[in-house]
C-alpha cells in the first residue's frame, strides 16, 4: 500500500497475508454481535475504493462469517449515497467521518452500524449514529464504532463502541492482535510518559508492516526495538491515556506530532511530498496549509462542513508575474501529484514566515490565509472569487442580472461551503470555493432539496467553473432565463467620563426604570469587568441558546460562608454586616449593557436612598445539625438562581439551627476582588467591635486608574506579543463529556511546605520573583499536558499600586496574557526562564489597561499576595469557599496562609478534569540551574 512521502515520492508500505488476516480477525472479534451470521444476516456496504487498506476489511469481515457484501457502480455510489445504501437494504458500512456526516438516518433507514476510521470522529457523527447512554450494546438500533490504525499496522489497531456521551476523539482500546504504548514525544528517551501526559502513540504485534519497500533507513527510523515492548511502529501521532467510561484506560488521539502531514478524507498527505512537487524554475520554495479561505472567524474549523482546503503559498525565484507563477505551479501539481494532493488554491509572497528554528511557520501562514489581501497574498488562480471582506452588491438582482437558476446555484454552492453569495461571481471555479469530491456529495444532497435537477456526481466533478455548472442545469432544464502630563491626563479623563454619561445616562435610567436622584453616578465598566460580566450573560442563557450552561451555574458567582462562633451576639453581627455592605458604593452598582466603543457595559451607582440599593439579608431556618447544610446549600443555590445584573449582584443570608449559624455571602466577580473581600472581612471586624470606621476609596478609583491608562498603546503591546500564536486547549482528561446532571466544575487544594519567604528567597538568588516562578511552574505543565512547547494563561494581578487603589472597596485586579515558549535545547535552566519572565512580566506591568481582546487562553493563574489589613477570622468557627463556575478550564489560585505557606486552589470547569485531580506541587533548587528538560516541576 502506498501512502504519500516527505521526500516527494510515495512510500511502498509492505503488508504481509498475516498482518491482514490477524487484522481483520481482530475486528471480527471485537464486535461479533455487530455481525450477524446466517439468514438475515449483515449487508456490508462497500463504500471504500479497493486502494485504500480499509476496504480489505470491508470485504474479507463480510465474507469470513457469511455476510452479504453490497456495492454499486461509483459513481452512483458518489451521487447519491443515501438512495444507493437504502436500495441495496444495507445495515453495515466502513467510511471516513467526513462522509457520515453527510449520510442521514431518515434516509437510509436499514443502517444500523457505522464503521468509522481515517480521520477524528466529528459531533455531527456522535450525534446521528451514536448509540445513547454510556455503555452501548449492539443491540441499538443505531451504532458507532471508532477504529484507527495507520497504514503501517495494517488497517486498524483500536476499537470503540462510541456513546452519544463520548468524545470523538476517544479511539478506544487496542484491538487483540496488537498493543499500544505511548513514548516520549522527543524520542530522547525510550519510556512511556504517565496516564494523563501526551506523547507519541507506538503500536506493536502482528499486525506490523516489515517496512517500506527498499527504504531501510526509513524503516530503520520508525520500525524500533524498545524493550520490553518489542518491535513498535511509531506513529508520529499525538495521543494520551484517559479514564474511560468504566474507569479503564483508552486511547484519547491528539493528532500529528509534525505539522508536515495531515489527512484529508481518510488519506495521509505529507505536505513536503506536495511542495517538492510545484517548487520549479520560477519558485524558490513553496508551503502547502490545510486552511479555511474566508473570514477569520471561519479559520481554523474542521469536520463541520467548513470550507477547508490545501492552499500554496509560493515564493518566486526568477519572476514576481503572477501568471507566469501560476502556471507554472498548476503544471507541475496537475502531471506530478494526485487529484486529492493538488492545493485548490494558490497565492504568492515574497518570503515565507519561519519560526525560531527556521522551519516554515505554518500556523502563521493560515491566519494569513484568513485574510489574504490584509496579509499582503497575491492570488494566482485565474478566476478566483476575491475572498477578503468587501461591500456586498446595490442591488441583489444586478449581482445575478435577473439570473434565477445562477442565484439557486450560487446559494446552494454556498450553504454547501460556507462563503458568502456575495463574494462568489459566476466565473468562480468550484476547486477554489473548497467544492472538492466530498462536497460534492453533500452539494448534491442539498441540491435536491432546493429542487434543482437531478445532476449526476461526475458531471459536477467536470464542471470547472458556477457559469458551467449552471449551464449543466439549464440542459437538464431547459433555457431560463500640551498641558503638564497629569492635568492632560485629567482633563481626558473627564472629557471621557461626560462623554460616556452624556451618552448613556437617558437610556440607563428608562432602562432600569429608575428615577434620575435614583443614580448617583454612570461609569465605564473595566476590561476585567467586562470580561466577567460577559461571562455571566452567556451562562444566563437558556441552555437551548447555550449547551454549555447549567440552570444552577452562574459564571463569576462567589459563595462564602462564614460559620459564626458561638461566643459572638449573631444579630450584632449580621448589623456589622448590613452597615459596612451599605457604605460601599460597589455593593449598590447595577450593570447595563450598551454600545460604545469603550466598554460593552455601563455600571450605575445606585444612591444610597435608593430601595433597590439597600441590603436586604434573608433568613433560613434548619431544625437540626443534619439540615443545616442543605439549608447553607439552598441559600447559595437562590442567590445564584435570583442573581441578575439589573439589580446589584450580591446576597447576605443567614442561616440559623438550635446549635449553629452562618453568614452567606455571594457576590459576582464583577464587584470584588480578593483583596477588596479581605478590606470588607476586616471593615465588619472593626463594625462588629465598634471601632472607628475606616474611610475607603470606591470603585471611581478603580475606573479611573483603568482609563486614564493609555489603552491603544497597551493593546498595541499585546497584539505584538501575541503575534504568530495559536495556543492549544487545555485537555479533557476523560473519555466522555460531562452529562447536564454533573457539577460543572470541582475544587482540589493542596498546602504546599513551600514558604512564602523560601520562595522569595530562592527567586531573588535566581533574579526573579516568586510571581515569576508561579508563573514557569504553571507553564511547564500546561506543556505537559498539551504537548506543545509555545503555551499561554491569563494572569490574574493586583493593580493596587498607591495607597488609594490599596486601600479601595472595589475590584482593581487586571487580566493579561503570559505567554511562554519552552526552550527544548540542553542546557536551559529554570533558572533562565524565570529570569526570562521576570523581565517580560515587568514589561507587561507598563501596559496592563488594555481594551478586551481576542487571546485564546483557558487556563488561569492568580497570585492571591495583599498587602493592607484583613479580619482575623475571630467572629467565625469556620470558614469555606464553595468552588465558583466560570467559563476557563481551571483556575489556579495561590494564596499566602497565616503560617506563610502556600496553598494551591484548582478549579477545573470540565468534571472531566475533576476526576484526575490537578495538584500543583513544585521544588526549588537553590543554584535554579537545574535543567528544564529534566525539571522536578510537576
Amino acid at each position: 500500500m502506498y501512502t504519500s512521502g516527505s521526500t516527494g515520492k510515495p512510500k511502498g508500505v509492505q503488508i504481509t497475508h498475516l498482518a491482514a488476516c490477524c487484522a481483520v480477525a481482530a475486528l471480527i472479534v471485537a464486535a461479533p454481535a455487530a455481525l450477524r451470521r446466517g439468514e438475515g444476516g449483515t449487508r456490508w456496504f462497500q463504500f471504500t475504493t479497493p486502494t485504500f487498506d480499509p476496504s480489505v476489511a470491508e470485504i474479507f469481515i463480510a465474507l469470513s462469517v457469511g455476510n452479504t457484501l453490497c456495492a454499486c457502480d461509483r459513481s452512483r455510489m458518489l451521487t447519491d449515497p443515501e438512495a444507493a445504501i437504502a436500495e441495496l437494504g444495507a445495515d453495515s458500512t466502513k467510511i471516513t467521518p467526513s462522509i457520515a456526516s453527510l449520510l442521514r438516518p431518515e434516509r437510509v433507514p436499514s443502517l444500523r452500524y457505522v464503521w468509522c476510521s481515517g480521520e477524528t470522529l466529528i459531533p455531527r457523527v456522535i450525534d446521528k449514529f451514536a448509540a445513547a447512554g454510556e455503555n452501548p450494546s449492539c443491540n441499538d438500533s443505531r451504532n458507532l464504532i471508532n477504529c484507527y490504525g495507520p497504514t503501517e499496522a495494517t488497517i486498524d489497531c483500536t476499537f470503540s463502541h462510541v456513546s452519544k456521551k463520548q468524545r470523538g476523539s476517544i479511539i478506544g482500546t487496542a484491538l487483540a492482535t496488537s498493543s499500544l504504548v505511548i513514548l516520549d514525544p522527543s524520542r530522547r528517551s525510550d519510556k512511556p510518559v504517565p496516564v494523563g501526559f501526551s506523547g507519541e502513540l507506538a503500536t506493536g504485534g502482528p499486525q506490523l508492516s516489515p517496512g517500506y519497500l527498499d527504504r531501510p533507513e526509513q524503516t530503520a527510523k520508525s520500525f524500533v526495538e524498545i524493550a520490553p515492548f518489542g518491535r513498535l511502529y511509531r506513529t508520529g501521532d499525538r495521543a494520551r491515556l484517559v479514564e474511560g467510561v468504566n474507569g479503564d484506560l483508552v486511547i484519547d488521539f491528539l493528532g500529528r506530532i509534525s505539522s508536515d502531514q495531515i489527512k484529508i478524507s481518510g488519506r495521509r498527505i505529507e505536505l513536503g511530498e506536495i511542495e517538492a512537487a510545484i517548487t520549479g524554475s520560477s519558485v524558490s520554495e513553496a508551503a502547502v496549509v490545510y486552511a479555511s479561505i474566508g473570514s477569520p472567524e471561519e479559520a481554523g474549523t474542521s469536520g463541520s462542513g467548513n470550507p477547508k482546503q490545501l492552499i500554496a503559498i509560493v515564493a518566486p525565484r526568477h519572476t514576481s508575474d503572477p501568471a507566469t507563477v501560476y502556471k507554472e505551479c498548476r503544471d507541475r501539481a496537475t502531471s506530478i501529484l494526485q487529484p486529492h494532493m493538488r492545493p485548490s488554491t494558490i497565492f504568492m509572497v515574497q518570503k515565507l514566515p519561519r519560526s525560531v528554528s527556521g522551519k516554515i511557520d505554518r500556523k502563521s501562514l493560515q491566519r494569513m490565509c484568513a485574510s489574504p489581501r490584509e496579509s499582503g497574498m497575491t492570488l494566482l488562480e485565474a478566476g478566483k472569487p476575491d475572498l477578503s471582506p468587501r461591500e456586498p452588491a446595490n442591488d441583489d438582482a444586478d449581482q445575478y442580472h435577473g439570473d434565477e437558476m445562477l442565484r439557486r446555484v450560487v446559494n446552494t454552492v454556498c450553504k454547501t461551503v460556507s462563503v458568502a453569495p456575495n463574494q462568489v461571481t459566476a466565473m468562480a471555479t468550484l476547486p477554489s470555493l473548497g467544492l472538492d469530491s466530498l462536497r460534492v456529495v453533500q452539494f448534491l444532497q442539498r441540491a435536491r432539496e432546493e429542487g434543482l435537477p437531478s445532476l449526476q456526481f461526475t458531471d459536477v466533478l467536470a464542471s470547472s467553473s458556477i457559469a458551467e455548472l449552471v449551464e449543466r442545469y439549464r440542459q437538464l432544464q431547459g433555457p431560463q432565463s500640551t498641558d503638564s502630563v497629569d492635568s492632560d491626563r485629567d482633563r481626558r479623563w473627564q472629557s471621557l467620563l461626560e462623554g460616556f454619561q452624556k451618552r448613556h445616562s437617558e437610556n440607563c435610567i428608562k432602562t432600569l426604570s429608575l428615577n434620575p436622584g435614583d443614580i448617583e453616578a454612570i461609569l465605564p465598566a473595566t476590561t476585567s469587568q467586562a470580561i466577567t460580566l460577559a461571562s455571566f450573560l452567556l451562562s444566563s442563557l437558556p441552555s437551548a441558546f447555550n449547551p454549555a450552561s447549567s440552570a444552577s451555574s452562574k459564571a463569576y458567582i462567589h459563595h462564602s460562608v462564614y460559620e459564626v462562633a458561638s461566643d459572638f451576639d449573631l444579630e450584632v453581627l449580621v448589623r456589622a454586616w448590613t452597615s459596612v455592605l451599605n457604605r460601599y458604593d460597589i455593593m449598590r452598582t447595577v450593570f447595563m449593557q450598551v454600545d460604545d466603543d469603550l466598554t460593552p457595559f455601563a455600571q450605575c451607582i445606585l444612591s444610597e436612598d435608593s430601595p433597590v440599593a439597600r441590603v436586604q439579608p434573608r433568613r433560613y431556618s434548619a431544625d437540626d445539625h443534619e439540615t443545616f447544610d442543605g439549608m447553607v446549600r439552598k441559600a447559595q443555590a437562590d442567590a445564584e438562581k435570583e442573581a441578575s445584573l439589573t439589580s446589584p449582584p450580591r446576597n447576605l443570608a443567614v442561616v440559623e439551627s438550635p446549635g449553629r449559624s452562618a453568614i452567606i455571602l455571594s457576590m459576582h466577580h464583577s464587584i470584588f476582588d480578593g483583596a477588596s473581600l479581605q478590606l470588607l472581612l476586616y471593615d465588619v471586624e472593626q463594625e462588629y467591635f465598634r471601632k472607628p470606621a475606616i474611610l475607603r476609596s470606591g470603585i471611581l478609583t478603580a475606573v479611573k486608574r483603568h482609563f486614564m491608562e493609555d489603552r491603544d498603546e497597551a493593546a498595541s503591546f499585546w497584539k505584538s506579543y501575541l503575534e504568530n500564536s495559536v495556543f492549544p486547549a487545555f485537555p479533557c482528561i476523560r473519555a466522555t463529556l460531562p452529562s447536564e446532571d454533573e457539577g460543572p466544575h470541582g475544587t482540589t487544594t493542596f498546602l504546599s511546605e513551600v514558604e512564602m519567604k523560601g520562595l522569595q528567597e530562592k527567586a531573588a538568588r535566581m533574579q526573579s520573583s516568586p510571581l515569576s516562578v508561579l508563573q514557569s511552574a504553571w507553564a511547564v505543565i500546561l506543556s505537559t499536558y498539551t504537548g506543545e512547547r509555545d503555551v499561554a494563561f491569563a494572569n490574574i494581578a493586583s493593580d493596587r499600586f498607591n495607597d488609594d487603589l490599596e486601600n479601595c472597596s472595589a475590584p482593581a485586579l487586571v487580566i493579561h496574557p503570559v505567554r511562554l515558549t519552552l526552550d527544548p535545547q540542553p542546557g536551559v535552566t529554570n533558572m533562565d526562564v524565570t529570569t526570562a519572565r521576570t523581565k517580560e512580566n515587568a514589561e507587561a506591568f507598563r501596559h496592563l489597561h488594555a481594551p478586551i481582546s481576542s487571546a485564546s487562553y483557558d487556563t488561569v493563574l492568580a497570585f492571591q499576595q495583599f498587602a493592607g489589613g484583613s479580619g482575623k477570622d475571630v467572629l467565625y468557627r469556620s470558614v469555606s469557599v464553595p468552588a465558583m463556575g466560570n467559563d476557563q478550564a481551571v483556575m489556579v489560585e495561590v494564596y499566602v496562609t497565616v503560617s506563610g505557606k502556600l496553598e494551591f486552589v484548582a478549579t477545573p470547569f470540565s468534571t472531566a478534569l475533576r476526576r484526575r485531580s490537578l495538584t500543583v506541587n513544585f521544588y526549588l533548587q537553590t543554584s535554579g540551574r537545574e535543567d528544564l528538560r529534566h525539571s522536578t516541576l510537576r
